[in-house]
């Protein structure tokens, strides 16, 4: 995705537990912990993707089987509906923090 500002495909991806690769911007750094999770790319053109895509890939098995189940426990602990609620909650009664993720 050239320009999505929330990431949601990106929360289905790592839920999945797909190996994210996108563009460093928007909401995909902080989502991916700027890239422990998933892999950036600072241009999004197909030479620099596909650069992406093959150093990614060419890594060994089980780091990407663990970025992939940790980026899932990640996803699926801070962003289902009741955590994101309890933020948003918090944040109108002013005793919370939106951006606040960990």
């Amino acid at each position: 995705m050239l320009a999505d500002p929330w990431g949601q495909v990106y929360l289905e991806a790592m839920k999945a537990r797909a190996i994210v690769i996108g563009n460093n911007v928007a909401a995909l750094p902080e989502l991916t912990e700027n890239g422990r999770l998933g892999v950036l790319v600072d241009e999004p053109s197909a030479t620099e993707v596909a650069a992406a895509v093959l150093a990614t890939y060419a890594r060994p098995q089980h780091e990407l089987e663990q970025i992939a189940l940790e980026a899932q426990e990640r996803t699926l602990r801070l962003y289902n509906w009741d955590a994101v609620a309890d933020r948003l909650l918090a944040a109108l009664r002013g005793g919370g923090n939106l951006k606040q993720v960990s």
